[in-house]
């Protein structure tokens, strides 16, 4: 738990600091929004990975769990996506139009991943409440991301790197940015509130702890992660990374925190 704590206040820090700092130096030319997305996919392939090797053991959650694993390992490739353009910024300056041409691409790409993620964690939240709506619901968000992702080929993205932050600014079309909201708002939002209910009406301390946890790290980056499709400043842009980043902690911390030996007794 105290892991997360400091990688959130090291990202903080470390992205505060780079866009307070005036352009000029080459420190700033250090890509911190790709660079955010390449931890934050590892420490989502790391949950994916305990979830379904370490936690799916317990025959009543083991098809959920795993296909909760399922799901955070193509969120996990959909954040790898986003960071792969930012690989030649570590070692050159910006050629806008080529970085531009490349980051939409991987925009795009990308989030064809994000709504595999959605598509397939709806299955976990309505197999606890309306089973039989699981297939339903999963074609329902393949179909929303299908046409969302017709509509960002036919209005492309218009991204920048802001050299003075670090950051990269997505310029994503109006339309598009509400459709992504749209997807994951209806995914994240009644799974986490369920969560949390979950959490909040728990006896046992570490079930109740893990259901805040998961649930209001949901609520959290569905505030974050949308915001970046619909903001077009870096300070804004800036405030979408880091709330993003600590609602993907909260649910990475959800997934790695171990019961005490107290919780398992009770």
């Amino acid at each position: 738990m105290r892991f997360f704590f400091w990688m959130f206040i090291i990202a903080l820090v470390s992205m505060t600091g780079a866009f307070l700092l005036q352009p000029g130096g080459g420190y700033l030319h250090f890509p911190f929004g790709g660079f955010s997305w390449l931890v934050m996919s590892l420490v989502i392939l790391a949950a994916a990975w305990r979830l379904y090797f370490k936690k799916a053991d317990r025959k009543e959650l083991g098809t959920q769990v795993k296909t909760f694993a399922l799901s955070l390992a193509c969120f996990a490739a959909f954040l790898f996506i986003m960071f792969l353009p930012h690989i030649p910024l570590f070692f050159t300056h910006n050629d806008h139009g080529f970085f531009s041409e490349q980051m939409n691409l991987a925009y795009i790409l990308g989030h064809i991943f994000l709504y595999l993620s959605l598509a397939v964690f709806v299955r976990v939240p309505l197999s606890m409440t309306h089973p039989k709506y699981m297939m339903p619901g999963m074609v329902f968000f393949l179909i929303l991301g299908a046409v969302t992702t017709i509509i960002n080929f036919i209005l492309p993205n218009a991204p920048e790197f802001h050299h003075a932050s670090g950051l990269t600014l997505l310029g994503v079309d109006p339309l598009v940015g509400k459709l992504v909201a749209i997807n994951v708002a209806l995914a994240w939002v009644p799974a986490g509130a369920y969560f949390i209910w979950s959490g909040i009406t728990a006896l046992n301390t570490f079930v109740k702890r893990r259901g805040l946890l998961l649930g209001s790290g949901l609520l959290v980056a569905t505030i974050g992660g949308p915001l970046h499709d619909i903001v077009a400043s870096a300070p804004m842009f800036l405030t979408a990374d880091l709330v993003t980043i600590l609602g993907n902690l909260m649910v990475a911390a959800g997934i790695f925190m171990s019961p005490s030996l107290e919780d398992s007794r009770s």
